[in-house]
């Protein structure tokens, strides 16, 4: 039977009647995989590929600091530390953006530098919580504390290049040049 170029089945479920369930005799083949499902059902299946989604990072992160040679179990995960891992990884970079650019100035190389950066910050921090989102996390614990450590990281970075322009400006000779590599937290 077809309604609207739907099988019988097929109708059942959208139409979301209690014969959803009931698979017609005369159906396509696969159609005995479309049923009803419920919120709690549906709810408990995002769970589970959470899970499953997180155990699958947890391994490749587990298998790459063991390559790396990194000790999980020692690595500082607090807003302070992290943030200052991602504002010294921008900022050790400043001195080749400058290369890739020899045609601005200084100011002008921080001044983009910083948009480029600042932006980028913000993209992966709103893909992290796009993933988190996903993964059903909502804990405010966890939200707060990213959102605590992008602003430190905005922060430090930030400083940096308003510390380099401040030098730049007054003519202090230590801020001509490539950036000088900052100390990793």
């Amino acid at each position: 039977m077809n309604v609207n170029g739907l099988t019988g089945a097929q109708a059942a479920v959208s139409a979301g009647s209690k014969d959803a369930q009931r698979i017609e005799k005369k159906s396509k083949p696969g159609i005995a995989d479309q049923v009803r499902i419920g919120s709690a059902d549906r709810a408990r299946s995002l769970q589970v590929v959470a899970d499953r989604s997180l155990q699958k990072i947890l391994e490749m992160t587990q298998l790459a600091a063991k390559e790396l040679g990194y000790d999980l179990n020692t690595v500082d995960t607090s807003p302070e530390a992290v943030s200052g891992r991602i504002a010294n990884f921008a900022i050790g970079l400043f001195g080749l953006y400058q290369k890739q650019n020899p045609d601005m100035s200084e100011e002008e190389a921080l001044l983009s530098y910083q948009a480029l950066i600042n932006g980028a910050i913000d993209q992966g921090y709103n893909e992290a919580l796009g993933i988190l989102s996903n993964l059903g996390v909502n804990d405010k614990g966890i939200l707060d504390t990213a959102a605590k450590t992008i602003q430190m990281a905005h922060d430090r970075f930030n400083n940096f290049i308003e510390t380099r322009l401040v030098d730049l400006r007054s003519g202090n000779p230590t801020a001509v040049g490539p950036a000088a590599p900052t100390p990793s937290v």
